[in-house]
């Protein structure tokens, strides 16, 4: 079974000068802990819920002036929609992360560096899986 038969589709990206609290909204809107983040075409990190929480709220960062880019994580892991789940679980327990962000290859070379078109959030994949 490869990843794209159970990523979350739809995915969106947030910009990386976004506030916190707009970046918040959008997760509850689209009802994922994970959100891509971008610098113009350029995918520079990912903000999770936990991002937020540990590194803003505990902290007591504003959410309305605290930006994206002040608490996401630079470091972006990822797997291409193509490859087998088990490929995706393993990185997963490897990084021990909850989220995975799903790249199509074939998207991403035609539409170059523009990430948003080619983006797929799998969201609760530890869950579905087994991966303590």
């Amino acid at each position: 079974m490869q990843l794209k038969e159970v990523m979350t589709r739809g995915g969106e990206v947030i910009a990386a000068d976004a506030s916190l609290s707009e970046a918040a909204a959008r997760m509850q809107a689209l009802d994922v802990g994970l959100l891509p983040v971008s610098a113009g075409d350029e995918l520079v990190g990912m903000l999770t819920d936990r991002d937020i929480t540990v590194r803003a709220t505990a902290a007591g960062d504003d959410p309305l002036t605290t930006r994206v880019r002040d608490v996401m994580t630079t470091e972006i892991i990822a797997c291409y929609e193509d490859e087998d789940l088990t490929a995706g679980a393993r990185v997963m327990a490897k990084r021990q992360v909850r989220r995975l962000l799903i790249l199509d290859r074939d998207e991403r070379k035609r539409q170059n560096s523009e990430y948003k078109a080619i983006i797929r959030l799998i969201s609760g994949c530890q869950a579905m899986l087994h991966i303590t």
